[in-house]
C-alpha cells in the first residue's frame, strides 16, 4: 500500500497540489480504492474531500449502490452528494453526458479543484485500442490524460486520473484491505458494448500470448502524450503566428501553411475548422487550390484566396467600428493602414462604415475614381474579407479604406490644418 499511496501522492504533487477534491464515487472496487486512498492522503495532507455518486437508475441494484456509497462517505466522515440522472434513451452515450453533466453541478456548487476518476491502466489500454479501431491518429492514441479540462452541461470540469500507473488487479486488492467490500455492477459482463467485449474476451486471449499487454498499451499511450505535447505546441506558435480563428472571416495564411509538414497541416485545419469536419473534410482542405471551395458541416465554407484560406460562415457577422483618434499631424502623413493624414475639413463630411453598392474610390495620382471592388482585387483583398473592412466616406467616396490605402482626397501634404487619424479597432486581415 505504501508504493501505491506514493505513486497517488506523486500524481498530487504533478498536477499541483489541489486542496478540494471532489471523488467520482460509484461503488465499485476502483472508486472505492481511489476513495480509500485518497482519505488515507488527507490524513497527511491538507486535503479537503468530497464525493458524488449518479445513480441512473438503469440497474435493480442502483439503490443499493448508492447507499453503500453515503455508508462509506459518513464513516469517513466526507461530504456525500447523491445525484439522479434523468435518461430520454438507454443508451452508453447519454449515460456519460448525463452523468458528467451533474458532475459539473456539483464541483460548481462546492467549489472543487478537480474531479478524480477511477480510470486505471486496464482502462487506458482498452480506450488507446478502441481509438485504434477508430482510425484514430496520435491525438486518439494518447488515450486518457492525467488532467484534462472538459465542458460537461452548463458547466467545466478539471479532471484528474491518478490511477493511470496501477491495475484493476491492485485496486481491488486495496478495496478488500481498505473496504473490505464494494458494488458489482452486473451490466460489466455484458458482452453488449464493445469496452465490455474487450474486457472479458479479447484482452484475455491476447494475455495468453503477450502478458502484459495491458502495460504496454498504456505505455504507448504515455509516449504518444509526450510527443503530442511537442506536436500541439508547435501548432499553436503557427497558428498565433500565421492564422486567426476569430470572426467575421477565421483565416490562414497559404505561402506558410503549404510549407509545413503533412502531419502539421492535419493538426492546424482540424484546430481551425468546425468540430463537426470529417477526416475527408480536413484532407480535401489541406489540398484546395486557389479559387476552389469547400462546404463544411453547419454551412460554412472554406475558400482558397489565394494568400489566405478564409472560412466563410454560414451567419454573417460584423465587428463593431471603432472611431479612429484625431491629432495634430504635425507633418506626419501616416503609413496608410493604421493612420492615414488628411485636410481637417474633409473629415467633417466623412462617415465611418462598411461598404455599400457603388462605393467608388479616386486611388493617389489618379483623375478618375475607381470601383472599390476593382481597388480591393488590385490590392489584393480577400473577397471574403471586403464587406468587412472599415471605409471612412464621404458619400459614395471612399477617403480611406483603412488597411489598405487612401485616396486622393486625403493628399494634404503643405496643408497647415491637416490632421492624422489612428484606427485602433481590429482588421479582417490581422492575427
Amino acid at each position: 500500500m505504501d508504493v501505491k499511496l506514493k505513486k497517488l501522492t506523486d500524481a498530487w504533487k504533478r498536477i499541483g497540489c489541489p486542496r478540494r477534491i471532489l471523488i467520482a464515487l460509484s461503488g465499485g472496487a476502483d472508486s472505492v480504492a481511489l476513495f480509500c486512498m485518497l482519505k488515507a492522503l488527507a490524513d497527511n495532507e491538507d486535503i479537503v474531500l468530497a464525493a458524488v455518486h449518479i445513480n441512473h437508475g438503469l440497474r435493480e441494484s442502483a439503490a443499493d449502490d448508492a447507499a453503500f456509497c453515503e455508508m462509506l462517505c459518513k464513516k469517513y466522515q466526507v461530504p456525500f452528494f447523491l445525484k439522479h440522472a434523468q435518461l430520454c434513451r438507454n443508451s452508453e452515450g447519454d449515460a456519460r453526458d448525463a452523468r458528467y453533466a451533474l458532475f459539473a453541478q456539483v464541483f460548481t456548487a462546492w467549489n472543487a479543484d478537480v474531479l478524480a476518476l477511477a480510470h486505471h491502466q486496464d482502462d487506458q489500454a482498452e480506450t488507446v485500442l478502441l481509438h485504434l479501431f477508430r482510425g484514430a491518429g496520435m491525438q486518439g492514441l494518447c488515450g486518457m490524460k492525467e488532467k484534462a479540462d472538459m465542458l460537461a452541461g452548463d458547466g467545466c470540469l478539471t479532471l484528474w486520473r491518478p490511477l493511470l500507473q496501477m491495475t484493476h488487479e491492485e485496486l481491488t486488492d486495496i478495496s478488500l484491505g481498505m473496504a473490505g467490500s464494494w458494488c458489482q455492477d452486473e451490466t460489466n459482463q455484458s458482452n453488449a458494448y464493445l469496452r465490455n467485449f474487450l474486457r472479458n474476451r479479447v484482452f484475455p486471449l491476447i494475455e495468453e500470448r503477450v502478458p502484459h499487454v495491458k502495460h504496454a498499451l498504456a505505455r504507448t499511450a504515455e509516449i504518444f502524450q509526450s510527443e503530442n505535447e511537442l506536436l500541439e505546441s508547435m501548432t499553436e506558435e503557427f497558428i498565433s503566428a500565421y492564422a486567426c480563428a476569430k470572426m467575421p472571416v477565421p483565416w490562414i495564411k497559404t505561402e506558410p501553411f503549404i510549407h509545413v509538414h503533412q502531419s502539421m497541416k492535419r493538426r492546424i485545419m482540424q484546430r481551425f475548422l468546425p468540430k463537426e469536419a470529417t477526416f475527408t473534410h480536413i484532407n480535401i482542405a489541406i489540398d484546395l487550390k486557389v479559387g476552389e471551395s469547400l462546404n463544411l458541416p453547419g454551412g460554412n465554407v472554406l475558400k482558397n484566396c489565394e494568400e489566405y484560406l478564409c472560412l466563410i460562415p454560414e451567419k454573417p457577422f460584423r465587428m463593431p467600428l471603432s472611431s479612429p483618434y484625431a491629432e495634430n499631424a504635425h507633418g506626419r502623413t501616416g503609413d496608410g493602414i493604421r493612420t492615414q493624414s488628411m485636410p481637417a475639413d474633409i473629415l467633417k463630411e466623412c462617415t465611418l462604415r462598411y461598404r455599400l453598392p457603388g462605393d467608388v474610390i479616386r486611388p493617389f495620382g489618379m483623375q478618375g475614381t475607381k470601383k472599390l471592388q476593382d481597388y480591393l482585387t488590385d490590392r489584393k483583398l480577400p473577397q471574403p474579407m471586403r464587406d468587412h473592412l472599415p471605409l471612412l466616406c464621404m458619400g459614395n467616396r471612399v477617403i480611406w479604406a483603412v488597411g489598405v490605402g487612401a485616396g486622393e482626397e486625403a493628399r494634404c501634404i503643405g496643408k497647415s490644418n491637416a490632421i492624422l487619424l489612428t484606427y485602433t479597432g481590429r482588421l479582417p486581415f490581422e492575427p
